[in-house]
């Protein structure tokens, strides 16, 4: 039994010894799973510089372009490029007052006679291509009733003109202006100072889409008389009414 102890023994330091020799096989390393890139921070010191923020300022409205104008001059300085925008503003319901004509001949012939009786406020309108009827206008008011009064006095004359009903707009002019990082706003009240007609202005931040040029006027309103087909629109107005020429003593016939 003492043998065999000692065999075992110098058994396993013979096999202690042999693994020391040789070493322990080489094991493959497991794949480690890095997962997503992790971007490196970035001192301030070490950005690049970076495009200014800029921030838009709308100055209006003006009523005449010719001020707008000149306001735009005023603004325009270093960095800075001022962008003159226009816009539509309803005003409310227009009155037209005239006489729709077969031919082009006629209205002529309505013109000159109620022009040679002294009635102001009168134009003939050419037909529409392709039409062959032809308008006189007589006026166009704010007012109903100065309307109804010019027709009732027309009808002195043997015409018959009608009321006809048109949306009435009027144009505005905006100026956008884009400031940079750190720039001051713009002082309205130095250029209302500076720039004669430049009055009652407001500054505002800019919309963020500009109306385009020259939209479509709003809808008429319900029950409106529409302009008789195949003849021009009336002519534009200011939308104040309009006073009714010296009428002569007497009633004319017109043809």
């Amino acid at each position: 039994m003492r043998y065999l102890m000692l065999a075992l023994v110098f058994a396993n330091l013979a096999f202690l010894a042999w693994t020391k020799l040789i070493g322990e096989p080489a094991r493959e390393p497991l794949p480690i799973d890095a997962g997503p890139a992790i971007p490196r921070l970035q001192l301030a010191a070490e950005a690049g510089p970076t495009a200014p923020v800029l921030r838009c300022a709308s100055i209006g409205p003006f009523a005449v372009e010719a001020v707008a104008e000149r306001a735009v001059l005023w603004l325009r300085g270093e960095r800075r490029e001022p962008r003159l925008r226009t816009t539509r503003r309803d005003v409310g319901t227009g009155y037209w007052v005239m006489a729709d004509t077969p031919t082009l001949q006629q209205a002529a012939r309505i013109s000159l006679r109620l022009k040679a009786a002294g009635v102001a406020d009168v134009e003939v309108l050419p037909p529409a291509a392709e039409a062959t009827r032809a308008v006189v206008s007589l006026g166009t008011y704010s007012d109903r009733a100065a309307a109804e009064k010019r027709v009732a006095d027309l009808r002195a004359y043997a015409v018959n003109p009608q009321v006809v009903e048109q949306p009435r707009a009027e144009t505005l002019w905006w100026i956008d202006v884009d400031l940079g990082t750190g720039a001051p706003p713009i002082d309205v009240s130095a250029l209302e100072r500076a720039v004669e007609g430049a009055q009652g202005l407001v500054g505002e931040t800019c919309p963020a889409v500009s109306p385009p040029d020259g939209a479509a006027a709003p809808p008429a309103p319900a029950g409106s008389a529409p302009p008789p087909a195949g003849t021009a629109a009336p002519p534009a107005t200011d939308g104040a009414s309009r006073a009714t020429g010296a009428a002569p003593t007497g009633p004319t016939a017109l043809g």
